[in-house]
């Protein structure tokens, strides 16, 4: 039997966009396909972005959310000045920390 391991992928277009929605006034992002016009929804949960794709989870949408809080987190924190840039990058790598334990426990081979 001939198994193929998948490879994580990266989203190739540059279509990330911050949204409210009208009615309850949840922020979440919209992330364009990259092989379709599609645009898929990644909402917070409470505990972790959750993305619609029918893609494994953690996907590249939600690994490109991810990747755009960090830098607007850090522009803003750069922005304040003072012990703020050292404080954002210290809760910057705990965030980072629990994804990585997250993509541990859904998939633990690496292959997402």
């Amino acid at each position: 039997m001939i198994t193929t391991a998948k490879t994580k992928t990266e989203i190739q277009q540059a279509a990330i966009c911050r949204c409210t929605d009208k009615a309850t006034h949840e922020v979440f992002y919209a992330v364009k396909s990259d092989s379709s016009d599609t645009w898929y929804q990644i909402r917070w949960n409470g505990n972790t972005w959750m993305c619609d794709c029918p893609a494994t989870k953690p996907c590249k949408h939600m690994r490109a959310v991810n990747e755009v809080l960090a830098v607007r987190r850090a522009s803003i924190a750069a922005q304040m000045g003072g012990e703020m840039p050292a404080i954002v990058a210290r809760m910057q790598a705990e965030e980072d920390a629990k994804r990585a334990a997250y993509v541990q426990a859904f998939d633990p081979c690496g292959t997402c």
